[in-house]
């Protein structure tokens, strides 16, 4: 009976069933899959897929709470935790008191999705209010929280997927941005990618993430060449060669680096395309903003890092599209 794999999954499913209302339990996760695909086979696919990451040590009133609640720098007059206390002070506090952190930046969340969900003229997502979502909160190696989050979005154009997607490329300009126009000051700054050990840390020559970003002067979908395209080779070389020129040279505009390189637009969205496995839309973008990560929600000013890294899911097709 032991070897009755049936037989073993209903001793589990009888003996830990009261482990169903404890999150993060495997029992939990199961009934939420479920939950999950009810919403799929009833909403089709979710339209984005996003995450929400904290930045506790930046957070000014999430410091004043952790603040009063320590025994920590209470000889330290704390009237903007970000002028008053150094870094270390304020990792201090959040090291301290882990549950204060999770449970503040658990109602951000749930904020910012009522804010997504509501009729009214403060939603960033305008005509594109979330319908409904699904979300997802893991933390971590570093033990800070980061919620994942699907969302079925009303307007969605539901495109088959192509490099013409007028509709489509309508929802990601109003909802998407890398302009430092649109996230001034600091929040630019938190979108701004830096290299870290991370980027080859399997051995790549260059950056794993496909970093700097391609400048382009609209966004557009682009799609893989054909596997039996006898270019690919020579244009993936192309790329790599190109990728560190845009790190390594200081070009003014698209135009000057496509001349400096011998290119026209069209071998030079060739070039891109054949460093593409799946179709994936490459936004609008100068020779300063080849580094900003994409893409940033515009008109969204939440009191930490919002970064949209959507796989855009399509019921036309089952391949997605990413960003």
């Amino acid at each position: 009976m032991l070897e009755d794999r049936n037989f073993m999954d209903e001793c589990i499913d009888k003996n830990f069933v009261f482990l169903k209302s404890i999150p993060n339990s495997i029992q939990y996760w199961m009934t939420r899959k479920k939950d999950l695909f009810a919403m799929l086979r009833q909403l089709g696919k979710p339209t984005v897929f996003f995450t929400i990451s904290a930045n506790e040590i930046k957070w000014p009133k999430l410091l004043k709470i952790l603040h009063g609640l320590s025994d920590s720098f209470k000889d330290i007059h704390v009237e903007d935790p970000l002028v008053n206390l150094n870094r270390s002070q304020r990792s201090h506090l959040v090291n301290e008191d882990p549950v204060t952190c999770f449970v503040y930046f658990n109602k951000l969340v749930d904020t910012i999705m009522a804010m997504l969900q509501a009729k009214m003229t403060y939603n960033p997502f305008g005509p594109y209010r979330v319908l409904d979502y699904f979300l997802r909160i893991e933390f971590q190696h570093r033990g800070s929280p980061r919620a994942h989050v699907l969302l079925w979005l009303e307007n969605d154009p539901h495109e088959k997927i192509s490099e013409n997607m007028p509709k489509t490329i309508q929802l990601l300009t109003d909802l998407c941005s890398v302009s430092r126009n649109d996230l001034p000051g600091e929040l630019y700054a938190n979108q701004v990618y830096k290299h870290t050990f991370t980027c080859t840390k399997r051995g790549e020559t260059s950056c794993r993430f496909g970093i700097p970003y391609w400048p382009m002067t609209e966004t557009r979908v682009l799609l893989p060449l054909p596997k039996d395209d006898e270019r690919k080779n020579g244009l993936q070389t192309r790329a790599t060669k190109l990728r560190k020129l845009l790190e390594e040279k200081n070009y003014e505009t698209l135009g000057e680096f496509l001349v400096d390189n011998n290119l026209t637009m069209a071998h030079y969205l060739d070039t891109i395309r054949a460093t593409l496995r799946r179709p994936t839309v490459v936004f609008k973008r100068d020779l300063s903003e080849i580094y900003t990560n994409t893409p940033s929600t515009r008109g969204l000013r939440a009191p930490f890092a919002l970064t949209v890294i959507c796989n855009l899911y399509w019921k036309s097709t089952a391949a997605p599209l990413i960003l």
